[in-house]
């Protein structure tokens, strides 16, 4: 019984962190996003009233810059700003004043981005 046991354990496990892990993610009601063009990403700024002015799209060699910085050093930046999701606030003069990303969320499946009410004082430019 114990075997049993121990080799669904290690299936489980195994399902879960390697290439099966996109059956894990729709388990969890997770989808990989689809690119958006130009325009989509217009409308969706229409639809929540944010300003064309205001949008940005990210260059895909965001991520390869991050990924080529020092990880012993950089750690925490690399883990942080290569998260999907992300609230980031700039000044106006341009500079990354406050961010929150999703690991800071908690509530797994189903994050909660104001725990702790951590969105009742956001910086002000």
């Amino acid at each position: 019984m114990k075997r049993k046991f121990c080799l669904i354990l290690v299936t489980i496990l195994a399902i879960g962190l390697t290439g099966c892990a996109p059956i894990m993610m729709g388990m969890f009601g997770f989808k990989m996003p689809k690119p958006l063009n130009e325009k989509d990403i217009y409308k969706l700024a229409e639809k929540y009233k944010v300003p064309v002015a205001d949008c940005y799209d990210l260059d895909t060699n965001y991520i390869w810059y991050f990924k080529n910085l020092d990880t012993a050093r950089y750690h925490y930046q690399i883990k942080n700003h290569c998260q999907p999701m992300q609230a980031l606030y700039y000044k106006n003069t341009g500079y990354l004043q406050s961010f929150h990303v999703n690991c800071w969320a908690g509530g797994f499946p189903n994050l909660h981005w104001d725990r702790d009410h951590i969105f009742r004082n956001i910086p002000s430019s």
